[in-house]
Order: structure tokens, then C-alpha cells, then sequence
């Protein structure tokens, strides 16, 4: 503020006193807008870092308009591609000189290279954006500026790390938004960078560039990333006619619904969304129409690439919520979709799958990636649906060594399998499916990361009303006095329900079981949906408690639940006893149940409370009966849960809509020695704080029945 502008708001003061507090604050406002702007003015610079003791150069572009917790792009340039270019006077006239000598006397630089992000869409956006220079390196048959592209850790992913921590320094990032993106040769990087740095990026975009030759696409990776890709239909260079491997490659790996959602604008481009599947990250990918190998391209949906790419990787933060185990998935029957149009070879009678090759042109072939992550532990899960005695088989196997079989299984059509299996290294696999009946249905394949080895049992156990589908999760090496905790699944879920699992997962590396199973009239158990209530359900938790019991090899048994699994749990653990369940665990457990039934309002749907009809429809088949309603009215939840006198773990959302906190602090009153724990802004899933509210229970167990 200039000293004028300080007099009259001065002056204006002493005759209104009621004005000097707001004219300190507004004093106070400007200089933190300032401060937060930097300045307000235009920072385009080189800079030059050591990186593993190499000198390494970017440019630094950061807009008038940036403010505090500024987004940072990585914008990567293609083979040949300078950031500056270098001069000297040689007998008076400028002579272009290699960027290696830079320092040398008498030289100077423009700026060159600024794609494929430019600083335009950076001025709008409001963020960094910064452009590495690539090193002189033997690339793609001849020596060139570039960027080691292979998928394993170089000095290339050091050095964004560097600039980060240097930008870092001296401006304000938000970390959990920092983007890649990059062009030909830096396309190839960018996508090295979904698994070498999907830690650091939380969304990356590529025009005209994807692995290839000495860069084979390794679409492995910490976690599903969400993916922008833009090619050119005439690109001869990084060959279009390839592009088909990349995307069914980045599909599976992203977990994505296989059939696109598609938008064709003639003879501009076509634009196929690949969604994000069950705890996975979109795919995007632009086919441009008379576009050769180039950096930037109007023909999107924005009408201009490097626009594109920031709308795309501006939706995503490092928080934005995907399963980080989740490694491959293929829905090999999916309506809509062609096995043969996607790398698969298929038998003439219908009933063989393989998919795996080990070459291709440009070194550009479809396989299953899989890394050793310093432990190599996998879960494959498969689901089907068909006949009733139908079976299927599954073999994944390396494909450069057929004799390498990773993991050979069968299983039973329309039951859900799990089966573990590990890898001692980066391997590139086949998979082949083999069906009994060419019309039984192959729905879902998916390949998660497993921390820890277990052996895994899939079980057929008596329930209350029919047999319980039941997965079984033992730590390798335990044989005795095994720790165990029982996962009561929520309303419409399942033994597969993302908590149970993370908490499979997480429990593992203690040495601690799981048991997971489908409760009467759900996923693969018996008994239909209708006759279900939450009694029944207690006495499926208590068949599967007996059948742990039985077992030999268990010592300390524990529950945990979520939701209306919650609510099962912790009523069993009440009928049980401490002296039989050794720990408890309620995640956003839904005590509302039963104001819900006197109220007349379950999840929406409403009804006469006095007089409930035969069933409440709730669409897919699923009708909630009039004695789940009845018994809920008088269900005992928090007298039955006093019982229990173990202590334990309540977890609940802040900002569940579901199930209100106070439903929580309520059962941490009557659970005696239990602790609270309501995690800020999270929902009744728990959302991206579910690991970490998992973990919560994680530590809890393993203090309290590890051996």
C-alpha cells in the first residue's frame, strides 16, 4: 500500500473510531495477499542443481498470479529438446554453443523448449511449472538429450525430486498436487514415472509418447494413477498402431471399467474415458485426427493440449482415494467387450483365455507386470457367475520361462476365490483362464498386493439359516496359538468389503488371521437377502466363531465389524464374553439401525413403522424383510454390547451421514476400557482415511492378541 493510500485511511481513522479495526484489518489482509503472491510478478529463470554429484539445469516459471499451497507441474521435454539455447559472440557474430558449455565465458541463453505444458495455461491456472532439462544420453538408436524412460529408479527421478525440494524452498507447493507431464521421449518418462514416482505425482498426462524400443512400458507402480494420454492418428514416429497395447495395458493396470465412455467430434478427434473400476484411477485417451508427432495439438475437448492436461491432473490430489494394493484387473466377460480385440487369444470353442506375450514390435506387447516390492506376496480374487456345478482353472505363468508357474488353481463357478501366490522379481506374466462351460461368465480378475506371505482358504462353513462362504487369511509360518480376528462385513456387503480387506492386509505382517465371510443372503453364502436380520446374523458370527474355535492352530480370537457388521460384532462379542473374544473392533457401527425402524426411515427408504409391509424394495432385487424390520425395534444393541467387558476400538467418520458420531460415543460409553476415535471429515466408508483407521485397529490388536 503507497504512503497516500496510508495517510487518508490514517486520517479517515482518528474521526471514525469504529473504523480503525477494520482499516488494521484491511492493512493487515493486503500485505498477507501480498506476501501470498510473492511479489505479484513474473519469476522465469534457470536454475542449476547437483544432483548424485552431475550438474542438472531446469527452468522455473512461476506466474504473477500464484498464491500459497501452489500446485507444481512437471512439464518434460522430448528427445532432442533444450530448454535454453546457448550463444556466443564468435568474431562478432552469435554462435550457438552446446548447453554443456553454459558455464563457459561469454556465453548466454534464451528460453526454448516450454512443452508440452505452456506457461499460458500456468499464467491461468495459478501454479508452478517447472522444465527439467534432460541429459545427453545414447536414446532410441543415437546420442540425444533426453530422459532414461525404463520403469527403475534413475538419476532422472532424483533430480525432480531435487527440484521439488528447490522450488520447496523458497515457495509454498501443496505436495499432494504435483503433476508430470510430458512429451515423446518425455511422454515415455512420464509414464516411468506412474512407477517410480506415483508416490510423488498425484496425476500424470502424455502427448505423443509412451515406452517403446529400450523403454518397455512397466505399468507397475505403488498405486492406480489417474492418466491422460493424447496421441496423433499420423504419428509415424512413436507409431499410433501401437497405442492399442499401451491403453489395454494402462486399463488393467488402472483397475479401470474396460468399455469406454465415448465422444467422436469428426475430423477433430475421438475421446475414450476408461472410468475408474472398484479402487482404481480413470484412463483418459484422445485420438487426434491429421495430428503427426507433435507437442500440442488444438484438437480436444478445450481445444488446446496443454489446457487439457491441467483440467485432467487438477482433479487429483495424492488423497484422492484408489486401493494402493490393487496391482491388475480384467473383466474377461464384460458385456460390450472383446477379449480378441484386446490382446486376448480365445479358442474357437470358447472356453480358453490366454493373454501374455514376451516381444512385439517396438518392443511393444501386452503382459501381467508384477514387481517383487522387497516382499513379492500377491492375492489373485476371482469372481464368476453360472451354472451351478460349473468349474474353472486359472494359470499365471512368466512368460519368458514357461516353466516359472506362478500360481495354478481351480475353483467353482458363481464362489468367489482367493489364492496367494508370490514373485521373487520383476516378472512379465501370461495368464490363461480355462472355463468348463463357454457360457459361465468370468466377471472379475483382480491381482492385489499382498505385504506379507499367508496361506489362504476358501471355506464352506455352517451358517444359521445355510452354509457361509468363508475366506480364511494365515500368516506363513504360524502353526500354532495364531492370533485371529473374525470380520463382520456391513448391509449389502460382503467378505470382500474394503475394510475387511485392508485389515487382512495390515493384520498380516503381526501375524495375526482373518476370517472373512458373506453372512446369510449375501455375496456367495446361503439364504436369501429377504429373511435376513441382524439376529441371524449374530448367530452366523457365532458359527463362525465355533468353527475357529474347533480349529487347532488359533489361540486369541477377536471381532471387528463395520456398519451393520459393526453393530453384529459387538453384540456378539456381548453374548460371547471376554473370557471367549479377546479384542473388538467397530468401524462406524450402526447402532441408528434401530432408531431407524422405529423412525420408519432405513437408508431413505420409508415405511409404516407400526405396521411394516412384507418388504422394503431397494432396487437390484434387494428387499429387506418385514421381520428385520420388526426385530430391529426391539434389538437390545447397547445393553448386549455392555456385556462385553474387553474394551476395545470405536472408529467412526466425522462426517457420517449414515451413522452419526453420537452413535459411537454412545457404544464408547457402554464398552467398558474402550477408546474413541472420530476421524475429521471422513464419511461411513471412511474414504481416503480408511487405511489409517484401519491401522488404528491394527495397532490395537496387535498389542492385544499377538502373541
Amino acid at each position: 500500500m503507497n504512503v497516500l493510500m496510508k495517510s487518508v485511511v490514517a486520517a479517515f481513522a482518528v474521526r471514525h473510531r469504529w473504523f480503525a479495526i477494520l482499516a488494521v484489518l484491511a492493512l493487515a489482509l493486503y500485505a498477507s495477499m501480498l506476501d501470498a503472491a510473492y511479489g505479484g510478478t513474473v519469476v522465469h529463470e534457470r536454475r542449476v542443481l547437483t544432483v548424485n554429484g552431475k550438474e542438472r539445469s531446469y527452468a522455473l516459471y512461476v506466474p504473477a498470479s500464484v498464491r500459497d499451497s501452489a500446485p507444481l507441474v512437471v512439464s518434460l521435454h522430448g528427445m532432442y529438446g533444450t530448454i535454453y539455447s546457448f550463444y556466443k559472440m564468435v568474431d562478432g557474430v552469435e554462435t550457438k554453443v552446446e548447453q554443456e558449455n553454459a558455464g563457459d565465458e561469454g556465453v548466454y541463453y534464451r528460453p526454448n523448449d516450454r512443452s508440452p505444458f505452456r506457461t499460458d495455461v500456468a499464467d491461468s491456472a495459478g501454479c508452478i511449472a517447472v522444465y527439467p532439462q534432460g541429459v545427453r544420453r545414447f536414446l532410441l538408436g543415437g546420442w540425444n538429450y533426453g530422459w532414461q524412460a525404463d520403469g527403475a529408479d534413475t538419476d532422472d527421478m532424483d533430480f525432480f525430486k531435487a527440484i521439488i525440494e528447490d522450488v520447496a524452498d523458497e515457495y509454498k507447493i501443496d505436495r499432494k498436487r504435483i503433476y508430470c507431464c510430458g512429451f515423446s521421449n518425455g511422454g515415455m518418462m512420464t509414464y516411468a514415472c506412474t512407477t517410480i514416482g506415483s508416490d510423488v505425482f498425484a496425476a500424470f498426462a502424455s502427448i505423443s509418447g509412451f515406452q517403446l524400443n529400450e523403454f518397455h512400458l512397466r505399468a507397475t507402480g505403488a498405486r492406480p494413477v489417474p492418466f491422460l494420454h493424447i496421441h496423433g492418428m499420423s504419428d509415424g514416429f512413436v507409431k499410433y498402431s501401437l497405442m492399442g497395447t499401451i491403453r489395454d495395458m494402462m486399463v488393467a493396470r488402472n483397475g479401470c471399467n474396460p468399455v469406454p465412455a465415448t465422444t467422436v467430434v469428426n475430423g477433430r478427434y475421438t475421446k475414450s474415458v476408461y472410468s475408474a473400476g472398484k479402487g482404481g484411477m480413470p484412463y483418459v485417451y484422445y485420438e487426434c485426427v491429421d495430428m503427426g508427432h507433435n507437442d500440442y495439438t488444438s484438437r480436444t475437448d478445450d481445444g488446446n493440449s496443454a489446457q487439457t492436461m491441467w483440467n485432467f491432473m487438477s482433479a487429483y490430489t495424492l488423497d484422492s482415494a484408489c486401493d494402493a494394493n490393487l496391482k491388475w484387473r480384467v473383466r474377461l466377460d464384460e458385456p460390450g467387450w472383446s477379449p480378441t480385440e484386446h490382446g486376448w487369444t480365445v479358442d474357437s470353442d470358447g472356453k480358453r483365455f490366454s493373454y501374455g506375450a514376451g516381444s512385439g514390435e517396438n518392443n511393444v506387447y501386452r503382459s501381467v507386470q508384477l514387481e517383487d516390492d522387497g516382499v513379492g506376496y500377491y492375492t489373485m480374487r476371482v469372481s464368476s457367475k453360472g451354472s451351478v456345478n460349473g468349474t474353472f482353472s486359472v494359470k499365471l505363468e512368466d512368460v519368458a520361462d514357461g516353466t516359472k508357474v506362478l500360481l495354478d488353481e481351480s475353483g467353482r463357478i458363481g464362489v468367489n476365490a482367493d489364492w496367494n501366490f508370490s514373485v521373487d522379481t520383476y516378472r512379465q506374466c501370461k495368464i490363461t483362464v480355462v472355463k468348463g462351460s463357454a457360457e459361465d461368465e468370468i466377471t472379475d480378475i483382480s491381482i492385489f498386493y499382498c505385504p506379507a506371505a499367508a496361506t489362504v482358504e476358501n471355506l464352506s462353513i455352517d451358517g444359521s439359516v445355510g452354509k457361509l462362504a468363508s475366506i480364511l487369511t494365515i500368516p506363513d509360518g504360524a502353526t500354532d496359538d495364531i492370533p485371529i480376528v473374525i470380520f463382520c462385513h456391513g448391509f449389502r456387503g460382503d467378505k470382500n468389503a474394503d475394510i475387511g480387506l485392508e485389515l487382512t492386509k495390515q493384520l498380516l505382517p503381526h501375524g495375526i488371521a482373518t476370517m472373512r465371510f458373506d453372512f446369510n443372503g449375501h455375496g456367495d453364502s446361503e439364504g436369501e437377502f429377504v429373511n435376513m436380520t441382524v439376529l441371524n446374523e449374530i448367530e452366523d458370527a457365532i458359527k463362525v466363531y465355533e468353527y475357529v474355535r474347533a480349529r487347532p492352530e488359533f489361540g486369541k480370537i477377536a471381532f471387528a465389524g463395520h456398519s451393520q457388521g459393526g453393530v453384529v460384532a459387538a453384540m456378539t462379542a456381548g453374548r460371547l464374553g471376554s473370557e471367549k473374544v479377546s479384542g473388538l473392533a467397530l468401524f462406524a457401527a450402526a447402532a441408528v439401525l434401530k432408531d431407524d425402524a422405529l423412525n420408519g426411515n432405513f437408508l431413505g427408504h420409508t415405511f409404516d413403522p407400526k405396521n411394516p409391509p412384507e418388504y422394503v424394495d431397494f432396487g437390484d432385487g434387494c428387499h429387506l424383510g418385514r421381520n428385520f424390520i420388526l426385530t430391529a425395534q426391539t434389538l437390545p444393541i447397547y445393553e448386549t454390547a455392555a456385556k462385553y467387558r474387553g474394551g476395545g476400538v470405536v472408529i467412526n467418520g466425522e462426517s457420517d451421514g449414515v451413522v452419526t458420531p453420537k452413535y459411537g460415543k454412545r457404544l464408547h460409553g457402554v464398552l467398558v476400557g474402550s477408546t474413541l476415535n472420530v476421524i475429521p471429515g471422513a464419511d461411513h466408508g471412511l474414504g481416503p482415511d480408511m487405511p489409517s483407521a484401519v491401522a488404528i485397529a491394527t495397532d490395537y490388536f496387535s498389542r492385544v492378541i499377538s502373541r
